[in-house]
């Protein structure tokens, strides 16, 4: 088979294809931490901790959770705004085999009812966004936990102190105190239990890792089943497309739920060992400071989050230098954003494409060759095909669904007892999106089709092969599911 065009826009130093590993994410973070046990896994609020005690914690809460009922395959929501305690949970549950539903941050207890029994939730791990009573809010779930997490569990004292502190300056603060209710257990309290956490289980890579929610037809949220072997496959190919290495700082500024903030920044910083860095709180001034003092090599952010951070004044005086790339989880604000960026940062701008039902970004800004706003490689080991409404792949230059196939791709939609794969046709997935690739297979995303899981449409099999001169082979990154709606606003 002739080199596809598009292989000429990576680079020299990143590679065509990937070998993946036979592990979970889990044993993944686990050999990141036996290599460099003192190094920092993850800043925050001025504190940081190392791979040792972030192990330390994860292990002892699962512990916590195992003696309270959590076992393999029990569905647990985390629920909390960006955060440590939000890492710790996460890799809790993925090292005991549990089923981490990674919620958006909601104040509506009907639609968190609505999310729970979608997924079989057995507990709820939170901090203080709801108003509803969490001990009646239990009862009406008829869950056997809630935790509630405060936003310093687990920093240590001094950052507490210091925190109390601001709180005493600044009323106005974010308050970061935990909600104490009979029945809902405390994060902190979880941590210093010192539980002997169970043996780990034998866990298949095609069982669930983690259920991700995401818009659907008329708003409605489905839930979206990730394997073991999709979401390592995610962070690895996130990983290589970036060049990550040890060491690397990397700024989340999105939802660490979803997107970039899960593959990039839950998943790939942390897996590869790099250094997650989250801002103190919401809002561009934070973002600015973090970058101008933790110098990070990568920013991962929404289009708004970028706008709203290069509008500020303070944005020239930014240090330039250690940034290696600016990542857009989505289409750039405007056609000349790559230019401001390189301005004010002295890094490029990477615009990324991608979905929750392919658990990661699936095209991006090449990091090698020609860069042009809007054109996006796709990444490699994906297939991708734009095919018209008879589910041929169209010649290039023309319109049509963008349609994948790869090893990030979900398992299905979470329905009742197992995940429903019906939207999958031959492993391909129809994406609802409209975009052409152009004659160097750069795609562009153009807009939004009808909802694409409500009419499943016939896509190519392997005794159809899509035409070679528009069917891509390529490698998978990190990956925005707002893209669609963003692209659809564009």
């Amino acid at each position: 088979m002739a080199t596809p065009p598009w292989l000429t826009h990576y680079g020299s130093l990143v590679p065509h294809n990937l070998g993946y590993p036979r592990q979970d994410v889990f044993a993944l973070l686990r050999g990141a931490a036996n290599q460099q046990p003192d190094k920092p896994a993850i800043s925050f609020m001025g504190a940081k901790i190392t791979y040792a005690q972030l192990m330390d914690q994860i292990e002892r809460l699962a512990g916590a959770l195992a003696r309270r009922g959590a076992h393999k395959g029990s569905r647990v929501i985390i629920m909390t705004p960006n955060s440590p305690q939000m890492a710790v949970a996460f890799f809790a549950l993925l090292r005991m085999g549990a089923v981490p539903v990674l919620a958006p941050l909601i104040d509506d207890a009907d639609e968190l009812i609505a999310r729970a029994r979608q997924c079989g939730a057995m507990g709820l791990i939170v901090q203080n966004c709801l108003p509803e009573s969490l001990s009646g809010l239990r009862n009406k779930l008829g869950l056997d936990l809630i935790v509630c997490a405060g936003q310093l569990d687990g920093l240590g004292p001094s950052v507490r102190l210091a925190q109390a502190f601001r709180r005493r300056l600044r009323p106005s603060a974010p308050d970061c105190r935990v909600v104490r209710e009979a029945g809902v257990e405390r994060f902190g309290r979880l941590l210093k239990e010192n539980a002997q956490p169970p043996q780990r289980p034998v866990l298949s890579l095609e069982a669930p890792a983690v259920i991700v929610h995401t818009r659907g037809a008329g708003g409605q949220p489905r839930a979206v089943v990730l394997s073991h072997r999709a979401l390592a496959a995610n962070l690895c190919q996130a990983a290589a497309w970036l060049r990550l290495n040890p060491g690397d700082g990397v700024l989340v500024l999105g939802p660490l739920i979803r997107g970039l903030g899960l593959c990039l920044g839950l998943g790939a910083a942390l897996v590869k060992g790099g250094c997650l860095i989250l801002p103190s709180h919401e809002g561009p001034r934070a973002a600015l400071s973090a970058i101008a003092r933790r110098k990070p090599r990568f920013v991962a952010a929404e289009p708004g989050q970028l706008a709203a951070l290069a509008d500020l004044p303070e944005a020239r005086k930014l240090p330039k230098g250690h940034l290696a790339a600016v990542i857009c989880d989505g289409p750039a604000p405007a056609a000349d954003f790559a230019e401001r960026v390189g301005e004010l940062t002295g890094a490029a701008l990477m615009e990324s494409y991608g979905l929750a039902e392919a658990g990661a970004m699936v095209a991006a800004t090449p990091p090698g060759g020609q860069r042009r706003s809007g054109a996006l490689a796709p990444l490699m080991d994906v297939e991708m095909i734009i095919a018209g409404p008879d589910g041929q792949a169209v010649a290039p230059g023309q319109a049509g669904e963008i349609c994948l196939r790869g090893p990030g791709l979900m398992s299905g939609y979470q329905t009742g007892g197992r995940p429903d794969d019906q939207i999958l046709r031959d492993g391909w997935l129809p994406t609802g999106d409209l975009g052409r690739l152009d004659q160097d297979g750069l795609l562009s995303v153009l807009g939004r089709t009808q909802d694409f899981a409500a009419q499943p449409r016939p896509l190519p099999a392997d005794d159809r092969p899509a035409p070679k001169a528009s069917r891509v082979h390529l490698r998978l990154c990190p990956a925005p599911e707002r893209a669609r709606a963003a692209s659809a606003e564009g």
